[in-house]
């Protein structure tokens, strides 16, 4: 498995400093990207993940993807 670091693909837009995730999507995207603060600190060395954890990071994946077609449209 690739992987695509979106950072260098948002700087293109004319963006000097590192840009999160939550700021691409706002860029990209022009949309808000709620992130739960309790999941983002959580214990994420555990070998079981939670299922808020889970879901944080499948919402991470889906919107990297979201960027990364909106970046490749445009």
């Amino acid at each position: 498995g690739a992987s695509i670091d979106l950072s260098h693909w948002v700087k293109r837009l004319g963006f000097k400093d590192a840009v999160g995730l939550k700021a691409a999507v706002a860029i990209v995207l022009g949309q808000r990207f709620a992130k739960s603060k309790k999941a983002t600190t959580s214990n994420w060395a555990n070998r079981t993940l939670t299922p808020q954890q889970l879901q944080y990071a499948a919402n991470d994946a889906h919107a990297s993807l979201c960027i990364f077609h909106a970046l490749n449209e445009g």
